[in-house]
């Protein structure tokens, strides 16, 4: 079963980045750790292609998650790999 998403997608051109959009998680599954595993999994993929930096858009409910793994606030949320 489904419990949520996160799309992100290499960025095709200039420094190797990734960008995460639109991370959701279903109402009954929030709160059990599934966005951390989520964003874990990008993360880790991210790692293995080499990429160097992460960047999202986040929501203000999405906020704390991300400044807990150490994304910093910038234009948008910015994490080195």
């Amino acid at each position: 079963m489904a419990v949520g998403r996160a799309p992100a997608y290499r960025q095709p051109v200039g420094p190797a980045r990734v960008r995460r959009r639109g991370m959701y998680v279903y109402p009954s599954a929030r709160g059990q750790g599934v966005a951390r595993q989520l964003l874990a999994a990008v993360l880790d993929w991210s790692r293995t292609k080499g990429i160097g930096i992460a960047e999202l858009h986040a929501t203000s409910m999405g906020a704390p998650l991300y400044e807990s793994v150490g994304f910093q606030p910038a234009t948008n949320y910015r994490l080195p790999l």
